[in-house]
């Protein structure tokens, strides 16, 4: 009897673990899919100032991505450029590539409350980070689970933790808590106005905020989503960097 509670016990552990990573695998296609192309409109807000950047956006996989600033006229042109683990910005006014170091990937992008990482994607819930359930909220398909997510051991990533907000029916995320190694909680998005394309459900605006910071935050609303098309292999190089923005 008590082997067999003990087979069922570890049963119920991995097909728990397999569950929560089909989950996660979920939710990230949902924001990524095999490749997405898109028009973002950025606010970032002060105390004393609001700011709107419009911006296009390319992603293929997990290591391209490709990020042009249209409006306003000061900064169109400004480009970042991300090929697997190495980030580039175009200044446009002074027609120079900038080299950006890893260190500097939770660098704010542009003033705003999102990192350079967060804007170009460079970590990934599904392959850098592993997981755990801490609990589930609600009923049926609109039931939540509060995801626990820590780093792998040895892989360079940014946070001690990060809680991941998921709804069990179409693994949509509601919201991510950033959680730095002094274990407080550094900044806050959340997902609103969820639209479905295709099997994914994504959220057309997300709000950044940082809880020791009130009176700020930036909002990026979402507009031309495309997802899974094919994507010129041009768009992620240097090259395309310099091209007038349009």
């Amino acid at each position: 009897m008590k082997f067999l509670f003990f087979t069922f016990f570890i049963f119920g552990r991995y097909a728990m673990a397999a569950n929560l990573d089909e989950i996660v695998k979920k939710a990230e296609n949902n924001l990524r899919g095999k490749s997405f192309q898109g028009k973002i409109k950025m606010t970032i807000v002060r105390p004393d100032v609001e700011r709107v950047l419009v911006m296009k956006v390319w992603l293929e996989g997990l290591d391209l991505a490709t990020i042009k600033i249209l409006q306003p006229a000061k900064e169109k042109g400004v480009a970042n450029l991300r090929r697997q683990t190495d980030l580039w910005q175009y200044l446009p006014k002074v027609d120079r590539m900038v080299r950006i170091p890893s260190s500097m990937m939770l660098q704010n992008w542009m003033g705003s409350d999102f990192s350079n990482d967060d804007m170009v994607k460079s970590s990934s819930l599904v392959r850098d980070y592993k997981h755990k359930l801490v609990k589930k909220e609600g009923a049926g398909k609109n039931t939540v689970w509060l995801i626990e997510s820590t780093p792998k051991p040895s892989l360079p990533v940014a946070w001690k933790k990060i809680n991941l907000y998921v709804r069990e029916g179409d693994a949509a995320t509601l919201k991510r808590e950033f959680i730095s190694e002094k274990n407080e909680v550094v900044k806050i998005l959340v997902g609103k106005k969820f639209k479905t394309f295709g099997d994914k459900t994504f959220p057309t605006l997300l709000e950044m905020t940082n809880p020791k910071k009130p009176g700020t935050k930036t909002t990026i609303e979402y507009s031309d989503v495309v997802f899974d098309a094919q994507i010129s292999e041009e768009t992620f190089t240097q090259l395309f960097l310099k091209r007038a923005a349009d």
